[in-house]
């Protein structure tokens, strides 16, 4: 067995230079003088809309800085919570300011403001995909205050790279070019690489990090290639120009189905779409679950948001070459992840396959967008709305599978045995966030798959049947979710069995989910209106 490492100044060893001391305070200092440097240049609209982004990178770079021996996982999450807040606060801010006001009703069809020509765009769009991806990073801020997290050194780390990510998504979310869009992607992905792996004494966490790097890595690789293809193509990065220009080539051009290819696999990752999806069930299973909520709840809707950005706005000319393959995506994902999900008996590997079958209704989607009209305008929204219902059930059913850890109730479906009696709150909730998978009215996933199928609907012809698929699938589901319900209702827990008690902050994220479950359910408007007018902010950009 290794021996630890005793990294303490010993009785004869010398302290260090004065200028090694001086180095070792001003490198730390350096991100943050080039991230001042950076905002001394921008305008103050400029500044006020991407004020979100910079309080994420300013937490980002504090959390390494806290003494490791001084700070609590308590009082880091507290500081998470309080950065990821303050960025909602002000996202929010941008969503009602009077800049949008039109008799009260926020209008968010034009951009408020941009930078570097438009290579980042703030628009009803990348607000609310902004607000996606900041209460999914609430939901695990909060979640990490547990054991899971607890047990790793270098806890500043931890919550440095989860603000990462949330930026990496949101520079996704109002990127306006290819290259922006990239480095959005990236920056969420290498951080994430790094959060599933964080715990070192898990093996299972460590053998997950490995396999999402490596199929990641050649993601990266294929997405690249084809974004490379639509810049030689084009000869810019604008997705604008981009659009505009690719008008000019004939239908089936062999580099239109070149991009088209790369860029179906490159996303398929990031979306765990089907044949894409095989990292997402181990590494969903082995992560820390609150790094599991992440990766179902933030970064695979960046992936959708992305999607939508490159291929319905930057490709829309060349629609009838991505609108059928899209759709093929989609019914292979919902079909297969249903299929693999009934087969498994480990709850968070069954939710791993229950947010792949999520991924293929929203590329269902993605693939009535290629309609044109308002069909498209519809399909987008829908999208939208289904990516904010989904992050929600699932970061909370994730939750969930966090509690069972840290209860010590175990890892399987059987082990839920009984837990109405043993926990009634926590079955009560996650009976709620099941039935809402499924799509059980009146609760809110019931209406973001209905508008789905309704988008399907209007567009008509052979989008059709992706309405069937859509409908098909979601009673397909119902099998295995019931499963958990089963057992926690109709089965009897081990005989001495004790009550579980689940802390506060925890029953505050099921309650919370369930309330907006309901709530949103009962009155979907404000949601949809919200993902309507994402819609068409993203259609008029192009």
């Amino acid at each position: 067995m290794a021996k630890e490492v005793d990294l303490r100044l010993g009785p004869d060893e010398a302290e260090p230079s004065m200028a090694a001391q001086v180095v070792r305070v001003l490198v730390p200092l350096l991100p943050v003088a080039l991230l001042a440097f950076a905002l001394n240049s921008l305008g103050r609209q400029e500044l006020m809309a991407f004020a979100p982004e910079v309080v994420l990178l300013g937490a980002a770079m504090v959390f390494p800085l806290a003494p490791q021996r001084l700070t609590t996982n308590r009082e880091l999450v507290i500081g998470a919570v309080v950065a990821v807040g303050a960025a909602i606060v002000l996202t929010l801010n941008q969503l009602f300011a009077d800049v949008y006001a039109v008799g009260g009703v926020a209008m968010l069809g034009a951009p408020s403001a941009s930078v570097a020509g438009g290579a980042l765009v703030v628009d009803a769009f990348s607000i609310m995909f902004s607000l996606i991806f900041l209460f999914a990073g609430l939901i695990v801020a909060v979640a990490s205050l547990s054991p899971e997290i607890e047990q790793a050194p270098f806890q500043g780390i931890y919550f440095s790279l989860l603000m990462l990510t949330l930026v990496g998504t949101m520079v996704v979310a109002a990127a306006g070019s290819l290259l922006t869009i990239f480095l959005g992607l990236e920056l969420a992905g290498i951080s994430t690489y790094a959060m599933v792996a964080f715990v070192k004494s898990n093996k299972l966490a460590t053998e997950a990090a490995v396999k999402y790097y490596i199929i990641g890595s050649v993601s990266t690789g294929l997405l690249l290639f084809g974004l490379s293809y639509l810049y030689g193509m084009t000869g810019s990065l604008d997705l604008r120009t981009i659009a505009g220009r690719l008008g000019d080539f004939s239908a089936g051009n062999s580099g239109v189905v070149l991009a088209t290819v790369f860029l179906l696999a490159g996303f398929g990752f990031k979306m765990a779409a089907v044949p894409f999806h095989l990292w997402a069930p181990d590494t969903y299973t082995g992560a820390p679950s609150p790094v599991s909520a992440l990766l179902a709840a933030g970064t695979k809707k960046m992936g959708f948001a992305a999607a939508f950005k490159v291929v319905v706005v930057g490709m829309v000319a060349v629609r009838a070459e991505w609108s059928i393959a899209f759709a093929l995506l989609a019914v292979l994902t919902m079909t297969i992840g249903n299929t693999a999900a009934v087969l498994q008996s480990d709850y968070k590997r069954m939710l791993a396959y229950s947010s792949i079958t999520h991924a293929g209704y929203i590329l269902m989607a993605l693939a009535v967008a290629g309609a044109g009209g308002l069909a498209a305008e519809s399909a987008v929204a829908a999208g939208a709305f289904h990516s904010l219902t989904h992050m929600v059930m699932t970061a909370a059913a994730f939750v969930a599978a966090g509690v069972f850890v840290m209860l010590q109730v175990g890892d399987k479906i059987d082990d839920l045995r009984g837990m109405s009696k043993r926990q009634p709150m926590l079955a009560f909730s996650l009976l709620i966030l099941l039935l809402s998978l499924i799509g059980f009215p009146p609760l809110i996933g019931f209406w973001s798959k209905y508008y789905i199928g309704l988008a399907a609907l209007q567009a008509g012809d052979w989008f059709v049947w992706l309405a069937l698929a859509l409908f098909l699938n979601s009673a397909y589901s119902i099998y295995y979710y019931m499963r958990v319900a089963r057992a926690m209702y109709f089965q009897e827990p081990d005989e001495g069995a004790p009550v579980l008690r689940v802390p506060l902050h925890l029953q505050a994220i099921l309650v919370g989910a369930m309330v907006f479950v309901v709530a949103g359910g009962l009155y979907p408007e404000p949601f949809f209106n919200l993902s309507l007018e994402a819609a068409r902010a993203l259609l008029g950009f192009a």
